[in-house]
């Protein structure tokens, strides 16, 4: 009786320990430390408040600076010139630091006592969370610093045989100056490049503009609390011109080419007049026995107004053989892969919302408005609502306009209304033959989107995961595919896998940022930092 209840016991202590680690590990996401900051030139900079828990002269903060600029002299070594140490802040008489140095070992060089390992000149503790700090003395090695720091700031490991500065114990004077990449590191789990290049996904290993002999910036000191350096975000100038490639997945002559290039100079021509003048194609680039492009012709709809099959949406409403159908329906909406199906003689206001839902985001509306699906031929609203217009809840068409282009202005002054916009460019290709391999992955790809609709809407998401991975197979790095399996994870509450996935969607075209901020399939991301960095980042 008594082995069986210490058997119970010990299984009880086994899952609590396994549910602390889980909510450990949720709690803490891997992502870029705080310390870090992304320059304009690419490279990554570093800002550390160092806490000295004595009173500290002048002579002895210059000293300690000389120390931490050689810390910085050997991290860009390490890093091929794509990190340094920008600036450290330096106070005395306090334990709240990133580098504390402990109460009396100024002149020290190695540490003793509660919480350190005798022996050692520094120690990174709580490594792998947002909370991580150094103990260290005065004189600590710099190698030492340097390993110790790459715990906390980076989340690497200790190495237990890989020649790398990583490598737990070292031999003074005889440190390695240099992290394992996949071809030295030889032992289980990543090496230290491709977990460094996980967080940092710009960096390069080898990075060919690295020059050997060169120093990062001088680091800065500064006596007390250090201001924490402005986030440094890329500017994307959204483009609001477009370029526009169209395939017609059946051989077509000149006359048909003209004639659909021609629908699409119409669709500027709105385009224009809707954005009062902000927005229109610039170029067209049309082929035929082609299933590239932002607009696809679908096979054997050439001389059809509206098409039914595999991405036909009902809309009785609207006419053309068949008796139902739409123009055109746009796919991958939320991410900068988008393409819209249509027929050869599409209803150009369709055409028109269609691209406009992949090109700037705008999403469906049930006010009077262009987007409103389900508009009868020729009775279409060419107009986008605004928030005096907008009924229904989300935001109206010109404040999600507003949002994401803040250079443009409504209503615009500059605006004539008889105005029209440059005409767009238009290259015409015959092709001998249709690429059916093409044409049947773009198929399938639209088949697993469909699929995949169905599959939430019946909380089925193990099959989801499938026609995901399946996707991702047909177009690797897919951000459609990503950005669902984000969801997907999330739903499953793998909340580790959700934030990897969309980081890997943001960083591969998805780019309806609005979209992702209201999505319910990522509701319980949206509280972590991890995922409040990646929305500040992109």
């Amino acid at each position: 009786m008594r082995s069986v209840l210490l058997i119970c016991v010990l299984i009880c202590v086994l899952l609590v320990g396994i549910f602390a680690f889980v909510a450990y590990a949720l709690e803490k996401p891997p992502g870029q430390d705080d310390c870090i900051n992304e320059t304009k030139k690419g490279t990554y900079e570093i800002t550390l408040p160092i806490a000295i828990e004595d009173d500290a002269d002048d002579a002895f903060i210059a000293q300690f600076s000389k120390r931490m600029q050689g810390v910085s002299d050997l991290i860009w070594k390490i890093t091929h010139g794509q990190l340094y140490i920008r600036e450290i802040g330096i106070r005395t008489k306090t334990s709240d630091g990133k580098i504390i140095i402990k109460k009396g070992t100024k002149n020290w060089e190695w540490l003793s006592g509660p919480n350190v390992m005798s022996g050692v000149a520094a120690q990174c503790l709580d490594p792998h969370t947002d909370e991580w700090f150094v103990n260290a003395t005065g004189k600590a090695a710099i190698t030492t610093l340097t390993h110790e720091l790459f715990h906390g700031l980076f989340g690497l490991w200790d190495e237990s045989s890989c020649r790398c500065i990583m490598l737990g114990a070292q031999i003074e004077g005889n440190e390695m100056h240099l992290i394992c990449d996949d071809k030295t590191h030889n032992e289980g789990g990543k090496s230290c490049w491709a977990q460094l290049k996980e967080r940092y996904p710009k960096m390069k290993h080898p990075n060919p503009a690295f020059d050997s002999k060169s120093k990062p910036p001088a680091l800065k000191t500064t006596k007390g609390v250090l201001k924490k350096p402005p986030v440094v975000k890329e500017v994307k100038n959204l483009p609001r011109e477009l370029s526009l490639e169209i395939g017609v997945q059946d051989a077509a002559d000149d006359a048909f080419l003209d004639q659909f290039a021609k629908r699409m100079t119409e669709v500027s021509d709105l385009v224009w007049k809707i954005t009062q003048g902000q927005f229109y194609i610039k170029e067209i680039k049309i082929r035929d026995n082609c299933s590239d492009g932002k607009v696809i012709i679908k096979k054997g709809t050439k001389d059809w107004d509206c098409f039914v099959g595999l991405s036909a949406v009902p809309n009785t409403a609207q006419a053309g053989p068949p008796a139902f159908g739409r123009s055109a329906m746009c796919y991958d909406a939320i991410t900068s892969r988008w393409y819209a199906w249509s027929a050869g003689k599409p209803v150009s206001a369709t055409l028109t919302a269609e691209i406009l839902r992949g090109w700037t985001k705008l999403k469906y509306e049930n006010c009077n408005c262009l987007l409103k699906p389900g508009q009868k031929p020729g009775q279409e609203i060419i107009a986008l609502c605004d928030d005096k217009s907008h009924q229904g809840g989300g935001k109206s068409c010109w404040k999600q306009l507003l949002e994401r282009y803040p250079q443009i202005k409504y209503p615009n002054p500059a605006f004539k209304p008889d105005s029209k916009p440059p005409a767009p460019r238009i290259t015409k290709e015959h092709r001998k033959e249709p690429d059916a391999k093409a044409e049947q992955a773009l198929n399938k790809k639209t088949e697993l989107e469909t699929a995949v609709a169905k599959y939430f809407d019946e909380i089925k998401y193990n099959n989801a995961l499938d026609a995901c991975n399946e996707r991702l197979g047909l177009t690797p790095n897919d951000p459609w595919a990503l950005y669902t399996l984000a969801c997907v994870s999330a739903r499953r509450m793998q909340q580790l896998d959700a934030l990897n996935f969309v980081r890997k969607a943001l960083e591969n075209g998805f780019d309806d940022y609005e979209y992702m901020k209201q999505d319910p399939n990522l509701s319980n991301l949206r509280s972590t930092k991890e995922f409040q960095r990646l929305m500040e980042k992109y």
